[in-house]
């Protein structure tokens, strides 16, 4: 057992709003996130990128990769829940149609205001802050959350 790599990536569009979904899967079924998913074996960080925000929403974007988040999350005895290394992107100029509802989740642009009252996965908001930060060169964060 190892943790998961990921790709995840935090959508902006022209009117400020952010491309977030609801999962529909465990861990953190019905909690809110950003696109993210597995890079699979022998793709690039960007290609998987591109796939899973295609897979995920129906959507392209201009994607710039900012950094790193390694998330460990754990129950209250301690036990884990997920163990991720996520690459994080940040997309702009998105392009084409959301496709709102699949098995994986339901999609939708949220505000920055109404992104900040909604019931986020671990690491979240985390990611948004990575993504839109102004330095120069990748970043890189370590957290631990406990998940009730």
């Amino acid at each position: 057992i190892q943790p998961k790599i990921v790709t995840l990536i935090v959508v902006k569009n022209a009117l400020g709003e952010y491309l977030v979904y609801t999962r529909n899967r465990q861990p953190f079924i019905g909690m809110d996130g950003f696109p993210y998913g597995k890079i699979h074996l022998g793709e690039k960080i960007r290609e998987a990128a591109a796939r899973e925000l295609k897979e995920k929403t129906g959507m392209g974007a201009e994607l710039t990769q900012k950094g790193d988040l390694y998330l460990m999350v754990t129950d209250p005895a301690g036990e884990m829940i997920a163990h991720t290394l996520c690459h994080v992107f940040l997309g702009l100029k998105p392009q084409g149609e959301i496709t709102p509802q699949s098995p994986i989740g339901r999609v939708r642009w949220l505000t920055e205001r109404e992104l900040l009252k909604q019931s986020f996965m671990p690491g979240v908001i985390e990611a948004l802050h990575m993504a839109t930060n102004k330095s120069k060169g990748l970043l890189f964060e370590e957290y631990e959350f406990e998940q009730a």
